[in-house]
């Protein structure tokens, strides 16, 4: 990937977790929505100015909220991926988690996958598919059987058939949120379900 590819990505990811923000939120003045983005307040600027020429967020007084477009858009988006990015897992650092929906045919052993989310920031992932009512490392082997700690810590996600559950983790979070969608974004596209790339 080429270093203008991997910027133009992660300024896609990174309007992404603005969305999730406030859809969280409901509103947040640009100095918070920075602090929650782990970024500049600068560059904050830039994604919030882009993601109102997209018509998704709007601004006033109060501070930044999402329009009924962009209440629409998120809504899309959750048709595919859902983020947990409260999620604690095991010891691993700013451990952030993304369950993306329906995709598990499409992991081989996980390897790509886990690339796209290192390149991305995180220092770190696990790739997990559901399938049979068990957790599995593609092709290696049953957590519900090897790992039982490890399931623990993520059933309460509560997948279906044939979803598949990306964990990054890393030394901020910032990091392990950029790596998860980054590689939920590769396996969406991947499974030619919806270019949801902003």
């Amino acid at each position: 990937m080429s270093i203008e590819l991997l910027k133009n990505l992660t300024v896609k990811v990174d309007k992404l977790r603005a969305l999730f923000a406030l859809n969280s939120y409901s509103i947040l003045g640009r100095k918070k929505l920075a602090s929650v983005l782990g970024v500049g307040e600068g560059y904050a600027r830039n994604i919030i100015s882009a993601l109102k020429k997209d018509g998704l967020v709007k601004e006033d007084r109060h501070g930044i909220a999402l329009t009924e477009e962009g209440k629409m858009f998120i809504a899309k988006i959750f048709e595919h991926i859902t983020p947990y990015f409260n999620i604690q897992v095991l010891e691993f650092p700013n451990s952030k988690a993304v369950l993306v929906k329906n995709a598990g045919e499409y992991v081989k052993i996980g390897l790509e996958e886990r690339d796209w989310a290192i390149k991305m920031g995180a220092a770190g992932a696990l790739i997990i598919t559901y399938s049979r009512g068990n957790f599995w490392f593609p092709g290696l082997s049953n957590l519900s059987h090897e790992y039982p700690q490890l399931v623990m810590s993520i059933k309460h996600v509560n997948p279906e058939e044939n979803d598949v559950i990306i964990i990054t983790w890393g030394s901020t979070q910032k990091d392990s949120e950029r790596g998860a969608l980054g590689a939920a974004l590769e396996l969406i596209r991947k499974a030619g379900n919806l270019n949801i790339l902003v």
